[in-house]
């Protein structure tokens, strides 16, 4: 079941929705995400999270930025 797009992403999501993106720093298990979390959103949580091998994930999500799948889904977001 999903939650509303609202809510804080859980580290679960987050660690998801960066395998989603092709970023494998962490792992959550196998279970799909809840919820995918769009790319502008994700940067935000994962900056905002206590937990510092989270917010150390930004490092490679931005460097997979420059790649074609990752960079293509940023910039979808903010095209709209």
């Amino acid at each position: 079941m999903s939650r509303p797009r609202s809510e804080h992403p859980s580290p679960h999501d987050l660690i998801s929705t960066l395998n989603v993106l092709g970023v494998y720093f962490l792992t959550s298990g196998e279970r799909p995400p809840e919820v995918v979390v769009p790319p502008t959103r994700l940067l935000a949580a994962l900056v905002e999270q206590k937990d510092a091998r989270l917010r150390l994930a930004t490092v490679p999500l931005l460097r997979v930025s420059g790649s074609d799948s990752a960079a293509s889904s940023f910039a979808e977001e903010r095209n709209g």
